[in-house]
């Protein structure tokens, strides 16, 4: 299932909890597109994008959680000034996430991005803009690869990512201040 949405600002007042969930086979995939569905699709892995023709979702006070696994992203931007969940957290795996922008803003403590296992994080920006940071930009799990990720946040914190068990890989990220 292929859900498209168009380029433009959207302003969600609830948590997006959601308990459904692809298979191996057919992955639910939230796809932004700027004029036509999947104009976005086929952008360069290697091609750092600022997301400024994404579709911007504002979690206001909020957070974006999917259960169930097998999830895409791709050509999204999320931002959330909740102090509780991340901006986007696909919580049971098997994920893939590319061509994204997340971001936390605000007084807030928590991560940007908790993933599940087996998850695939490529050309991604993950901005952290509060300023009570302690707990690292992301949190991963078993078999978990950022790829060509930019970090941006401040240079106070602890750790960039944290987990107790990984068995992944950092490969050509950036990591600014």
């Amino acid at each position: 299932m292929k859900v498209n949405i168009k380029a433009g600002t959207y302003t969600i007042n609830t948590v997006l909890d959601r308990n459904l969930g692809g298979t191996s086979s057919n992955q639910v995939w939230w796809s932004g597109y700027k004029t036509t569905p999947g104009d976005l699709d086929e952008l360069w892995s290697d091609q750092k994008t600022e997301g400024t023709d994404f579709p911007k979702i504002n979690l206001t006070a909020n957070y974006w959680i999917e259960r169930g696994g097998h999830w895409w992203f791709s050509s999204l931007s999320c931002e959330t000034t909740s102090n509780v969940r991340p901006a986007l957290w696909p919580s049971t795996g098997d994920s893939f996430i590319w061509n994204c922008k997340l971001k936390r803003s605000g007084s807030t403590t928590g991560k940007v991005l908790d993933l599940g296992q087996r998850c695939n994080v490529l050309n991604t920006t993950i901005e952290y803009a509060g300023n009570s940071y302690t707990t690292g930009f992301a949190h991963i799990n078993l078999n978990t690869n950022y790829i060509n990720c930019v970090f941006l946040g401040d240079p106070t914190f602890s750790n960039a990512i944290s987990g107790s068990q990984w068995y992944g890989a950092v490969y050509g990220c950036i990591f600014k201040n």
